[in-house]
């Protein structure tokens, strides 16, 4: 009983727990729904209000797309690229705070209205222009007629004018042409005559100068060679010694510039005038010291020997300097017709002397004639024959015997010259035939001894002996 008893209790327990739990978790349930059902209300309240937000939103979105001219269609995604792309375009000049649509209309509106006072101001001024220049308009038909007159009258007389002008322009340059034809004829004529008469003047001053310098400084040398009677000076030596082999000995020598084949004509110890006679002549064969030389006998008198103190006299060299010649004419030097110029060249070359001008076997002249030129050999004037024609050789004889004319030079014919020197064929050659010379086959004058030999017989034997070695032989 007490079993059962405790189980009732139990249950009664368990069912009063149970209603209990079920009485809170009723309440609780209840409340949880008030609160719900509360929230419910509070948030169909917020949707409600939410929802009217959300159209005021969408309406104002709507009329605001309207206002900027969007369409109402377009997402403000969309929007945005569009605004920014706006104020770039039209507020890119405003600064970044400013860049709002009503500041931006605000500005463009203003700027808008300075634009359109400026263009008013603009159209009223151009209006004033305008009227103006109606007005001239109106008061320029009357000048532009006088305008227009006064051109026609200028027209008219720039044509007669640049007619005249043209005929003036032509009738001058006619008249150019021909000054200057006659100028530039002129011009030539006074360039010729110009150059010849430099010319000419070059020529006469040098001519001048040489012929002054060789004035000068032959004056003294002619006069001493005139004169009749120059004395002791005259001479450029004298005979110091000879011996019995025929060896001479003079007082010049290497300081004197002297050379060897130097050739003297030897004169009388109290002779002195060169126009004497020589008795001798010799060749130097040894410069032996400064005023010192040996000579051989090229020619002498048997009855008037050398003899120590007889004067020497050459034209070709003087003591210590050097006599120039020139050459002319045909230098026949054996007498047989033929031209020795080169020989007489050599001569004078060999002999210390110089020859600074000569017309050779052509007519051509070869160096010309100096201050320095004392002397012109003068040899036989060129041949000039039958023909019209003056041959080459003659013409260059007659150039070199003017100009030594013109500077005064002393003129020695070939034979004087060869005289004086002392000059000796010493191998004269007899040539028979076309190219003999009839100087060699002249007869001899009789003598005692040859009327003997005649007396005695053409057909008398005469032995024959060796040369004999003596003065004046060639052995």
């Amino acid at each position: 009983m007490a079993r059962e008893n405790q189980g009732l209790q139990i249950a009664l327990i368990v069912t009063v727990m149970l209603t209990i739990i079920l009485g809170v978790t009723t309440f609780i349930f209840y409340r949880q729904y008030d609160d719900a059902n509360t929230k419910a209300k509070a948030a169909v309240d917020e949707k409600d209000k939410a929802d009217r937000l959300a159209t005021t939103k969408t309406e104002e979105n709507s009329r605001l797309k309207k206002v900027l001219g969007f369409p109402e269609t377009d997402e403000l995604q969309a929007i945005d690229p569009k605004i920014n792309e706006d104020m770039q375009t039209y507020a890119a000049a405003f600064p970044e705070d400013t860049r709002k649509y009503r500041q931006v209309v605000a500005q463009l509106y203003k700027a808008l209205q300075e634009k359109s006072a400026a263009l008013a101001a603009s159209e009223a001024k151009v209006q004033t222009l305008t009227d103006e220049f109606k007005a001239r308009e109106a008061s320029k038909d009357p000048q532009i007629k006088q305008f227009e007159d006064g051109q026609k009258q200028a027209s008219q007389d720039l044509a007669e004018e640049r007619n005249k002008f043209d005929t003036d322009r032509q009738r001058a340059a006619a008249m150019e042409s021909e000054l200057t034809g006659e100028l530039e004829k002129s011009k030539k004529d006074s360039a010729a005559e110009l150059a010849k008469f430099q010319a000419d003047k070059q020529a006469m001053e040098t001519d001048f100068g040489k012929m002054n310098r060789q004035l000068v400084s032959t004056t003294k040398k002619l006069e001493d060679a005139t004169k009749e009677n120059p004395g002791p000076d005259a001479f450029d030596g004298h005979i110091t010694r000879v011996d019995q082999h025929g060896t001479v000995w003079i007082n010049v020598g290497r300081a004197d510039a002297l050379r060897r084949q130097t050739t003297f004509s030897v004169y009388a110890a109290n002779t002195s005038d060169l126009k004497a006679g020589k008795k001798a002549s010799i060749e130097v064969t040894h410069v032996v010291g400064d005023h010192l030389a040996q000579a051989r006998i090229t020619d002498d008198k048997p009855g008037d020997p050398i003899m120590s103190g007889d004067r020497i006299y050459t034209p070709l060299w003087s003591p210590g300097q050097q006599q120039h010649f020139a050459l002319a004419g045909i230098m026949d030097v054996y007498g047989d017709g033929k031209n020795n110029q080169k020989l007489v060249h050599d001569l004078i070359v060999t002999s210390g002397g110089a020859v600074d001008c000569l017309a050779d076997a052509k007519g051509e002249l070869q160096g010309e004639i100096t201050v320095n030129t004392r002397y012109l050999v003068l040899g036989d004037e060129p041949k000039i024959g039958t023909g019209k024609e003056v041959p080459a050789s003659f013409a260059g004889h007659t150039k070199i015997t003017q100009d030594a004319e013109k500077y005064r030079l002393q003129i020695i014919p070939l034979a004087d010259l060869l005289r004086q020197m002392g000059w000796k064929n010493q191998t004269p050659v007899v040539r028979y035939g076309q190219g003999a010379n009839p100087r060699d086959f002249q007869a001899k004058p009789e003598t005692p001894d040859s009327r003997a030999s005649s007396a005695a017989g053409s057909g008398a034997f005469t032995p024959r002996t060796p040369p004999q070695t003596g003065l004046g032989s060639a052995y």
